[in-house]
């Protein structure tokens, strides 16, 4: 083997190593989502599914606009007698986009449970709880969450 093809083949050599280690490793893996460690739903439904439904989305509607600055969201509609409070959090290791993820895949997950009047979904990066509280409870000055 010539000088010159013993410079090329080790040219070839490093470079093929250069490629090989310029591919991104992760200590962990980047799905977030993927560590469900308890869901729940209530065997129960609220009493009016259009009042319920139209509140629940409203509360994790307020959730998520939370969890844009701030990895601990807690929030509670009430109209027509049918009060719907939740709570989010995310770990303080996640960025906030991260915790925003998890949150929709969170709700995206929970649909399973229809229109079940409480629901908790816990992965190893976030939590989402949701519930109805009766209006009788709040009205008598009674809550679960400081609004």
């Amino acid at each position: 083997m010539n000088m010159k093809s013993w410079r090329l083949a080790s040219l070839w050599v490093v470079v093929v190593v250069i490629i090989t280690m310029a591919e991104q490793v992760t200590s962990q893996p980047t799905d977030r989502n993927s560590t469900l460690l308890r869901y729940y739903c209530s065997m129960y439904r609220g009493l009016n599914d259009k009042y319920f439904l139209s509140n629940l989305n409203t509360t994790l509607s307020g959730l998520r606009s939370q969890l844009t600055t701030s990895r601990y969201a807690t929030a509670r509609t009430l109209l027509n007698g049918e009060s719907v409070w939740g709570l989010a959090w995310c770990r303080g290791y996640l960025s906030l986009p991260d915790c925003l993820s998890c949150f929709d895949y969170a709700v995206d997950q929970l649909k399973v449970c229809g229109l079940a009047n409480g629901a908790q979904i816990i992965y190893s990066d976030c939590q989402l709880r949701c519930k109805y509280i009766s209006s009788c409870l709040v009205m008598h000055g009674f809550s679960l969450l400081a609004t």
